[in-house]
């Protein structure tokens, strides 16, 4: 297709650089290479943060700087219309615009024919980072791990899978320190997973040296919190048990930020759930205000009825990929420009999946629940997560990325 001075070339906004919003930008990149379509991806950090080898990184320190890689080459067919990454933090959404600040000003604008805004959740640091450059992600990493060595008491507070993959990491790699895990509930995890998936994740932590203490809810204190860094403390169960430790983690409180919505609608509770603060979304992942059918959701960030994993992320992003394309074809055969009006379509819905679940626990031991109810332990978990640096190797090939591009991989760690 040529380009003439009356071709229209729709941009499409991309919010978010994680799972969701990669896999939603470049598989549109791949199904709509016939398209006049301008991908930009609008992302708060410098380079893409591999989480899941987050954990790792504290315990030992090469991995940090290797799980910061380059957007540079995210798009591989960039030359016709332009794919672009543009650093930046969402502000405001408008129906048909959006603002956002950077290093340089407050407020710069993009506008879009259609959005997805996959900015994902809030977890506690190490296990996501707050950090906007690879410089400071790098440096937290190396934080904590110089926390974990001194201590002789760690206190993880929270078994899911951060909480259990953390105590793995940590007894693993030094067998000599206490290492305590409280959890609010009778077994690790959730309940929608199964007793023998739980039970074993628990046996491999204790294997390990792990103290176990279930039922008990820590109080933290409202005044304090829990400052990060390194600090002996005595803090209590809502039962009265007493714990002293010397570093604590919280692995509790996935949230979520959606309030550059506030700007697209006065009646913010159509958009956004009050109570979670996640986007309200259609099955197609639309959002569910039928004024802006050309706005989706994606990933953690949206209320679709699925737990929040990698998995679905990546799914939802490639589905909307589809449905976008869907969407551009019809608005091409039938010269509309007007998408507010645009004719209701037969887009996909996105379906619940059975939730596969593999947790590694330190480098030689995991418990992975399969999509069909099998509960499969240490040889299968270790094929698909222990080895992270090669996962992280993976994840460089994947996005194309240029070692030489990163600076931060040629400094020294200390």
């Amino acid at each position: 297709m040529s380009q003439t001075p009356s071709t229209k070339v729709y941009n499409v906004l991309v919010i978010g650089g994680s799972k969701g919003g990669i896999n939603t930008a470049r598989e549109l990149e791949r199904l709509g290479a016939h398209l006049p379509i301008r991908i930009t991806l609008l992302e708060k950090r410098e380079a893409y943060f591999h989480t899941v080898g987050s954990l790792r990184a504290i315990v030992q320190k090469d991995i940090a700087k290797k799980l910061w890689i380059p957007y540079g080459n995210l798009f591989r067919n960039n030359s016709r219309y332009g794919h672009t990454v543009v650093q930046g933090v969402l502000t405001r959404v408008f129906p048909f615009h959006i603002e956002y600040a950077n290093t340089e000003s407050p407020v710069n604008f993009l506008p879009f024919d259609y959005l997805i805004v996959a900015t994902g959740s809030i977890y506690p640091e190490p296990a996501k980072m707050t950090s906007f450059t690879a410089k400071q992600g790098i440096e937290t990493s190396l934080r904590y791990y110089r926390c974990i060595r001194e201590a002789a008491r760690v206190l993880i507070i929270g078994g899911g899978p951060v909480g259990v993959e953390l105590a793995g990491e940590i007894a693993t790699e030094y067998p000599e320190k206490r290492v305590i895990l409280v959890h609010n509930q009778s077994k690790l995890f959730l309940d929608e997973y199964k007793d023998s998936f739980r039970d074993r994740a628990r046996e491999q932590l204790e294997s390990l040296g792990v103290q176990v203490i279930l039922n008990e809810k820590v109080i933290i204190p409202e005044e304090k919190g829990l400052e990060p860094g390194g600090q002996t403390r005595i803090l209590r169960t809502a039962s009265g048990r007493a714990i002293e430790s010397d570093l604590q983690f919280l692995c509790t409180g996935i949230s979520f930020d959606t309030r550059f919505m506030q700007s697209l609608s006065d009646n913010m509770a159509g958009l956004v759930d009050p109570s979670t603060h996640q986007i309200r979304v259609r099955p197609t992942l639309q959002v569910r205000d039928p004024r802006f059918p050309h706005i989706f959701a994606v990933g953690d960030c949206n209320d679709a009825p699925c737990f929040k994993l990698a998995i679905h992320a990546i799914a939802q992003g490639k589905m909307t990929a589809r449905n976008l394309r869907h969407l551009i074809e019809h608005d091409i055969s039938h010269q509309r420009r007007d998408l507010g009006r645009m004719a209701p379509l037969k887009l996909e819905e996105y379906r619940d999946r059975h939730n596969l679940m593999t947790v590694s626990i330190g480098r030689h031991r995991g418990v992975t629940q399969s999509r069909f109810g099998l509960v499969l332990g240490n040889w299968y978990s270790k094929m698909f997560k222990s080895s992270k640096s090669a996962l992280v190797d993976a994840r460089w090939r994947d996005l194309h990325a240029d070692r030489e591009n990163a600076s931060w991989l040629h400094d020294e760690v200390v």
